[in-house]
Parts: C-alpha cells; structure tokens; sequence
C-alpha cells in the first residue's frame, strides 16, 4: 500500500485494501480543494494556550456515563495528578440531535450543575456532540421532519459513515440539512445554550465530515462551505472556546478550531472485551505512527493524536506516544479507579 492524502481527520496515512471508501476518500467532486493551504498560521500565532491535556469519558464508560460517575473521575484525576486541565463528557448525555435535552436519570441536576462541580476541582468542563446528526430515537426527529436530508426516494440520509458494512444497518444517524435557515438557528441556538447557560470551555465537535455526504452537494467546496459556517459561528460568538475537530476535513478545520483529532478512536469503549480493546489500541497506535509522518495535514492546529490508556499500553506503544511533542493535546481515557500512580510515572 501506498501512502495518500488523508482527506479527514480520522482517515489513515495508507490506502485501505478493501473496497470501503467512505473511511479514507471523499465522496464528493474535487477533493483536492480541502487541502491545507501553504499560508496556514504557524505555530507562533496560536490564538490560545494549549491545554494541558484532557480526561474523555467514552474509553472508561462508552455511553453508560451519569453525573456520579464523572464527578467521581474527577476528583480522581485531581487526586493522581493526571496532567490535564480539561474534563471531556462524551457521548451519552443525551441522544443524538437532541443538544438542548439532558438525559435526567443520568444528569438530574443537568449539565450545567456538573461543569461547576468540574470547576470547582480546577479543572475545566467539556463537552462532545455531533451537531449534523440525529439519532432515529431523537426527539427532533420526531418534531421536526423537514429539518433533514433525504434522497430521492423521500428516505432519510444516513450521515455517519464510520463502518461501512454496518453503516447502514446498525449505526445510523441522520443528516441534518444546514442549507436551511431553520436548521442552523438549531444548531446556533444548541450552542449558545451549551456555553452560556451551562458554562462549558471546551467542545468537542465530531463527525464534522458528515455534510460530505449529501446527496444534494455537487462538489466538495459546498459541503466544506457549510463545516466551515458552523466553525466560524462559534469563533465569532466565542473567541474563548477551545474547539477540537473531529472527523473533519483538515482544511475546513483551518484557522478556524484550536485542535484537530488526528487518528481513529484510540480503541473501543466498554462493554467489548479487554482483548479485543487491546488489540484495537495496538492497531490505532501504529497507524498514528504512520500519520505522524504528514504534520503538514494540521499545520496551524494543535494536533490531538486520541487518548493513551494506560491500562493497554506495552513497551511499543509507549515508544510511538514518547515521540510526540509538546504540540501534541494529550488525552487519557482510562476508568481513573483502575489506574496505578507507577503507571503515570512510564
């Protein structure tokens, strides 16, 4: 296999040897119109400090995540002095499309309520959501019908795209049409509520490649157009945000987010088997390697290469994450009741 031009940020340095483009090659017309420009910002004109690093949810919880169980992390985090500034709540504190919505068995007391009991540990909350998708079970759906995408047929557009066998039948979340004045006022307005009422710093946006899949779109520059308005948005309105991109083009992403994922989820969350976590820690490791070898991808964007999990890591994959720089988010993912101090200390 040869190497190619990732066009997204999870997309691998090598070709895939199976016939599932959807993974590494733009769908759309003219792909080369989203490469990173030669004029992007260097590292001397970053519009914020770095974060130190960050603890994510996903890895120790998958979607069984609940006010408790984060807090409890937290002071974890505090008390083995993990180097991180940043709490990330990810997926599972509500359902998909739903970002105005809290799930009150797991947050009674709401987002807002647990990011101050984050800052109260010095840490800083954060918050993931994929603002294009809509799960089939989301109240949105069901309000709102002419917000989404469909095809030709009349059917609703599948907008995740992340295993192709299975894209179709199993992880579906439908495409939200940002062509629509409506549909943005939503997302707009999911935002504002977010950062203003709930108090949170950092965001975590994800699947942002999902536009790209718009059977509507004659070519990639319309699709970027529209990642590129939500970013924008939020850098306008919220200077202060820290905004990490992921799945998303890296030219979209340019100037306009402080940090962009770089690689594929570092492994899977629970319930799978610790085997097969590991052996998909291993593999993503690797292919971060092979990444790395292409900086000019994210030039002007603090690179984000996923969460090292202690409880995974051998000798090889510990030398892959030592050549990482100083520009490099670092993120963990481990259940923190698990960790070992020695372990910090590799």
């Amino acid at each position: 296999m040869q190497s190619h031009i990732p066009w997204q940020s999870w997309s691998s340095a090598q070709r895939s040897l199976l016939p599932w483009p959807t993974w590494d090659y733009c769908p759309l017309p003219n792909p080369s119109l989203m490469k990173p420009t030669k004029s992007a910002r260097d590292r001397s004109s970053y519009r914020l400090p770095k974060p130190l690093g960050y603890w994510c949810s996903w890895y120790a919880f998958g979607e069984d995540i609940s006010a408790d169980k984060i807090h409890q992390q937290a002071k974890l985090a505090r008390r083995l002095h993990l180097p991180i500034d940043t709490i990330m709540i990810d997926d599972g504190w509500t359902a998909w499309g739903d970002w105005q919505q809290v799930d009150q068995k797991k947050f009674p007391k709401g987002i807002g309520d647990l990011a101050e009991k984050i800052k109260a540990l010095n840490f800083q909350p954060g918050l993931w959501l994929a603002p294009f998708l809509v799960s089939p079970k989301a109240q949105l759906l069901r309000e709102h019908p002419e917000f989404f995408v469909r095809d030709q047929n009349g059917k609703l557009v599948n907008g995740f795209r992340s295993f192709p066998p299975l894209d179709h039948f199993i992880y579906r979340k439908y495409l939200l049409d940002f062509r629509h004045k409506a549909v943005q006022a939503y997302i707009y307005d999911s935002l504002d509520q977010i950062i203003q009422n709930w108090g949170i710093s950092v965001l975590k946006l994800d699947f942002l490649y999902a536009p790209y899949f718009n059977p509507h779109l004659q070519n990639a520059s319309q699709a970027s157009t529209q990642v590129k308005q939500l970013l924008r948005y939020i850098r306008k309105k919220y200077p202060h945000i820290f905004v990490t991109a992921c799945g998303c083009p890296f030219a979209d992403a340019q100037g306009l987010v402080d940090s962009i994922r770089i690689s594929k989820d570092s492994t899977a969350p629970p319930p799978h088997a610790t085997w097969i976590r590991r052996l998909l820690y291993h593999k993503s490791m690797r292919s971060l390697e092979k990444k790395l070898h292409m900086p000019w991808l994210w030039r002007g964007l603090y690179p984000d290469p996923d969460v090292q999990m202690f409880a995974l890591d051998t000798t090889e994959t510990r030398k892959i994450l030592n050549t990482l720089d100083d520009t490099f988010v670092r993120g963990y993912g481990d259940d923190l009741r698990e960790v070992k101090r020695e372990w910090l200390k590799r």
